[in-house]
């Protein structure tokens, strides 16, 4: 799934993918036969009857989302006749050159308008967002799902926890990356976030986990030519007072 929600980064059409309900409604399965283990529903999906559908199309196949940023790799029920590209999936044969997948740790990665790299030495999160620094960079903000799915991959392959650019104590006491972007969308695991912890990692379940900013892990760096639009000031709100017969007027009790 997060190899294939990178692959869209430079497409911007819904795709097939090997999945339908076909043979029973709402019951979905691999075209492949295999088991269902994994599902990356969109809002409001799967359905017999998505919103502005037509009730004379049947709904029984699946797209993964290309259209738009904000869902790219998402899945969608759709109407079968509809023309659209699709991904198509085979075993790797002996005679199959396989392409390296490594991500340098000393190089940043281009991704989109974005570069990242990975720091695979262990710090604490203070020490990894001024190891980014030193490179002109900083711990990276995850603000849709194509960095979220890159970020999957490089924990997938090294199996450690790795520091992003989220935290609450340098920021007011409230969740907000680092580099001034608000905090729009979230993984947090069960229970998260932690009241009493104020540093930000993804873990290799690919949850959003708090933990003490003193312990050490991996961490991602991020340069981006995109900066965060500034916060309106915070004005003062006053509340005039009563003025002849115009009174405040009681709400729930």
């Amino acid at each position: 799934q997060a190899f294939l929600t990178t692959q869209l980064l430079h497409h911007n059409d819904d795709v097939w993918i090997g999945m339908n309900d076909m043979n029973r409604e709402m019951h979905f399965v691999w075209t492949n036969g295999k088991a269902i283990s994994f599902t990356n529903w969109a809002k409001g999906h799967p359905t017999s009857m998505p919103v502005g559908g037509n009730f004379n199309e049947v709904f029984d196949c699946v797209i993964m989302v290309g259209s738009t940023n904000k869902l790219k790799g998402q899945w969608k029920v759709e109407y079968c006749g509809v023309k659209r590209g699709f991904i198509c999936k085979k075993n790797v044969g002996s005679q199959i050159a396989v392409p390296a997948t490594t991500v340098s740790s000393k190089t940043f990665h281009k991704i989109g308008n974005d570069s990242y790299k990975l720091v695979t030495q262990k710090l604490r999160w203070d020490e990894a967002r001024r190891e980014c620094q030193a490179d002109d960079a900083d711990l990276a903000s995850i603000r849709n799902p194509v960095s979220q799915a890159f970020i999957t991959l490089l924990i997938s392959k090294h199996k450690e926890p790795i520091w992003i650019g989220l935290n609450n104590n340098v920021t007011g006491g409230r969740f907000k990356w680092v580099d001034n972007w608000l905090l729009t969308s979230t993984k947090w695991g069960e229970n998260e976030p932690k009241r009493n912890y104020g540093c930000v990692y993804i873990d290799v379940d690919q949850a959003w986990k708090t933990a003490p900013c003193t312990s050490t892990h991996y961490s991602i760096c991020k340069r981006s030519p995109e900066v965060a639009p500034t916060e309106p000031p915070q004005l003062p709100g006053n509340c005039p007072e009563r003025k002849g017969y115009r009174n405040w007027i009681p709400f729930r009790g």
